[in-house]
């Protein structure tokens, strides 16, 4: 039986490296209010009492702007004991019941995985999608080249401009996922299906009619907001970012 658990709120703390669920420094910087040196000035000076819970990992990361810094990526048990640390007032209180709230919510999402993997008849209904992601996307293949023929200069990013309009126009998507569709129940794997021919269709239409491609991807949006006022706007039942 599948597992499906429903988010109303979710922040964007925790992210996933592996499989393994982790807080970045730089985000704890931001819900405590100051600059990420003083919040790995913090951590580097308790790194042997975080310690007893395992590895205190860290990595270099290089900022659009800026020189390369090292943050630190904390698991559940560092991340509330950093908050031990920390001065005690209700901003504190609020950010350990969010960390404590989104580790359950994907812990629980890996379990959708799991469970999914093992539904034949999700499995099923998986792969009959990836054949019509499959057509949708030689589709758009050709008509990234038909948009840079017309001068776009930003042609590729319609893949993704494609699946993002597809995704907020049928779901309530708080943050991203390696591969949204594996988190999906079968119902919404229907949903996404049908939205992926409606792309392909209209974007065969407009390349024959000549349009111009900006407005046969505003075609296929439309047609896909049309489709989306017949089904129920559903949760994505599961919320992790994806890898940096």
């Amino acid at each position: 039986m599948c597992l499906t658990v429903y988010t109303a709120y979710m922040s964007n703390i925790v992210k996933m490296k592996g499989q393994d669920l982790l807080v970045d420094s730089r985000v704890l910087a931001q819900e405590f209010g100051q600059a990420h040196r003083f919040t790995y000035e913090l951590i580097s000076n308790h790194k042997e009492q975080l310690e007893r819970f395992g590895v205190l990992r860290f990595e270099t990361v290089k900022p659009k702007t800026g020189r390369p810094m090292k943050i630190f990526l904390l698991t559940e048990q560092q991340s509330l004991m950093l908050l031990t640390y920390t001065r005690s007032r209700k901003e504190t209180d609020d950010l350990r019941e969010k960390l404590i709230r989104e580790f359950s919510t994907m812990r629980m999402a890996l379990m959708e995985v799991s469970l999914n993997k093992q539904n034949q008849a999700w499995l099923e209904n998986r792969e009959r999608g990836k054949l019509t992601r499959k057509d949708a996307t030689g589709v758009m293949k050709t008509f990234i080249e038909y948009a840079k023929s017309q001068g776009s200069k930003n042609a590729d990013t319609y893949y993704m401009s494609f699946s993002k309009m597809e995704n907020a126009a049928l779901f309530f998507v708080m943050q991203k996922f390696p591969n949204l569709r594996d988190v999906m129940d079968n119902r919404q794997l229907s949903f996404i299906q049908g939205a992926d021919t409606i792309v392909r269709e209209a974007i065969r239409e407009g390349m024959e009619k000549e349009m111009f491609y900006k407005d046969i991807y505003q075609l296929a949006k439309k047609r896909v907001l049309t489709y989306s006022e017949l089904i129920p706007k559903t949760s994505i039942p599961m919320a992790i970012p994806e890898n940096k």
